[in-house]
């Protein structure tokens, strides 16, 4: 025997029919969220049936028999009626979209942060626990050393005197045909009186005999100036740098430089000491 067939048909005992809703607001081909908010959204509909007692329940009860009798014996038919049919559910499932600015710039501010303590964990382990800690210390940590730097500035000042020298034709600084004839002969790609301008403006740059200067003066630099512009004015001053080096001189006992008048020279060096 089929036991299907014990149960009443759907037009007694109802029907419920469960659609279930996918939505979202994500394009058809790609699939994909936008970057701000597409407005278009998407729903498909999946409706199934589910065998089930479906309806709105009994109604009030019908009376065939008014009750007679006594109080506490009264008889009486009744009879209950419940109403079938279609009962509708819904589900609905699905994403809709949206970039949240204020969530975008706090995961941006935790990533900036992040990274940063992420370098200075990087940094730690470079210099303390990697196998070749002690080169990467030797090349990341800069000492400072005053005789270093003195030292260093001072050779700056021999190189680039052998530059000025060579870049100068006759007495007193570098003037503007100075330049433009070494650019010229350089065979460099400018013409005449572009070269002419750029000395100009070289010269003009990092001249430092203020507004007194005529103007001759103002359209040539000395040693000290063509110094200061090789360095890009990071360099201290030529006379701060002969008092400092006097200093340091006269306290590791290498001997005296003048530094009263502006070109100085050493005068003795009496002890080979490395600094």
């Amino acid at each position: 025997m089929n036991i299907n067939s014990l149960y009443p048909y759907f037009r007694t005992t109802g029907a419920v029919v469960v659609l279930e809703i996918e939505y979202t607001n994500t394009k058809e081909k790609e699939g994909k969220p936008e970057m701000g908010f597409y407005k278009r959204v998407r729903a498909r509909v999946k409706p199934k049936v589910e065998r089930d007692w479906a309806g709105l329940g009994v109604k009030a009860p019908v009376y065939e028999a008014l009750p007679t009798g006594p109080t506490d014996g009264m008889t009486y038919k009744k009879m209950l009626r419940y109403s079938q049919g279609i009962v509708f559910k819904f589900s609905g499932t699905g994403s809709v979209y949206r970039l949240d600015y204020n969530y975008a710039v706090t995961q941006f501010t935790n990533a900036i942060v992040l990274l940063g303590l992420a370098s200075s964990v990087s940094i730690f382990i470079a210099r303390s626990l990697w196998p070749t800690r002690q080169m990467i210390k030797n090349k990341s940590i800069e000492k400072l050393a005053v005789g270093t730097r003195l030292a260093e500035i001072a050779l700056k000042a021999v190189t680039h005197s052998v530059a000025f020298a060579g870049l100068k034709r006759g007495a007193g600084g570098v003037k503007v045909e100075d330049i433009t004839f070494a650019l010229q002969n350089a065979g460099a790609d400018i013409s005449h009186e572009d070269a002419v301008a750029m000395a100009r403006f070289i010269i003009t740059r990092v001249n430092d005999d203020g507004s007194t200067a005529d103007e001759e003066g103002k359209l040539q630099m000395d040693f000290h100036e063509y110094m200061a512009g090789m360095e890009a004015g990071v360099m201290i001053k030529w006379p701060r740098f002969k008092y400092l080096l006097a200093k340091r001189l006269k306290g590791k006992g290498y001997g005296s430089i003048n530094h009263s008048n502006k070109v100085g020279v050493a005068e003795s060096a009496s002890s080979t000491t490395a600094d």
